[in-house]
């Protein structure tokens, strides 16, 4: 039998004693994440490859800040996955493209096979965090809860435009620099929206978090 991935509740909505019990973890760890991303975002401009022609002390900066976000976010992942284990696999995996590209820059080879494996492993880090964004929401506030789903969509199209981009770069290495370039944006635009979903997510956590400590008093 095939296995079908929901992005429902296996085991139902959360109750409201479950919510308030988890809300002022998710709402710590969130924000951790939420500063984590504008470092990367950051890395990720200076680690561009027009960068590192023109300027190879940035380019190197940059990869190396992007690597150890990347690592600092899967720890954070990890830390959420004591209370919802979806973060735990996004967490691994996170870890282990971190791990991928560390191994890229010691032994300085990107090949197809090694970007292709690359986004495999991000599209399922990428995949199961947002997933598992979207269950916490659920029933709490299910408009964002939507929105993570949308997102992913969006996501998983800018990971194939940037891996065909990559073909491309092999048959006309100017139209491919031109489109990947038009991908770099776009995935500057998704890093922005999740930083706004993340910052909306931890801010439901902590106002849910408020108003239950009020209701109890």
């Amino acid at each position: 039998m095939v296995q079908t991935y929901s992005w429902e509740p296996l085991d139902g909505y959360p109750t409201k004693e479950s919510i308030a019990k988890r809300a002022p973890i998710f709402s710590k760890w969130l924000y951790v994440l939420l500063w984590l991303i504008i470092p990367t975002v950051v890395a990720g401009i200076m680690s561009q490859n027009y960068v590192m022609s023109v300027a190879p002390g940035i380019y190197t900066l940059g990869a190396v800040l992007g690597m150890v976000c990347s690592v600092v976010y899967g720890v954070i992942l990890l830390q959420l996955s004591s209370q919802e284990e979806g973060y735990r696999t996004a967490g691994i995996f996170r870890l282990i493209f971190s791990a991928t590209s560390f191994i890229a820059a010691i032994i300085s080879f990107d090949g197809l096979l090694l970007i292709f494996l690359r986004i495999i492993i991000d599209l399922v880090s990428e995949y199961h965090e947002y997933k598992t964004h979207s269950l916490i929401l659920t029933g709490i506030d299910d408009f964002l809860s939507e929105k993570w789903k949308t997102l992913w969509k969006f996501y998983i199209g800018l990971m194939l435009v940037m891996f065909g981009c990559v073909i491309v770069c092999f048959v006309s290495y100017t139209l491919g620099s031109i489109v990947l370039l038009a991908s770099a944006v776009g995935s500057i635009i998704v890093s922005i929206i999740k930083y706004i979903y993340i910052y909306q997510t931890a801010t439901v956590f902590r106002a849910y978090s408020k108003n239950h400590f009020e209701e109890a008093l």
